[in-house]
């Protein structure tokens, strides 16, 4: 079984419309996990900026 993360309505709101976009762009759907799991692999690769932006907070 995967772990859940509870996320906030906003940001589920905004992994939607990421996902609309992709889609429209791309003609490819790709599901929340997907682009979770896309998105945290391109973070990781640039952890520094990552890092970073909790700096600026």
């Amino acid at each position: 079984m995967a772990p859940t993360v509870p996320i906030i309505a906003e940001t589920n709101e905004k992994l939607e419309q990421l996902q609309a976009e992709i889609e429209r762009e791309t003609g490819h759907s790709v599901s929340k996990n997907e682009l979770l799991d896309r998105m945290v692999d391109r973070a990781f690769e640039s952890k520094s900026d990552l890092i970073e932006s909790f700096r600026a907070e």
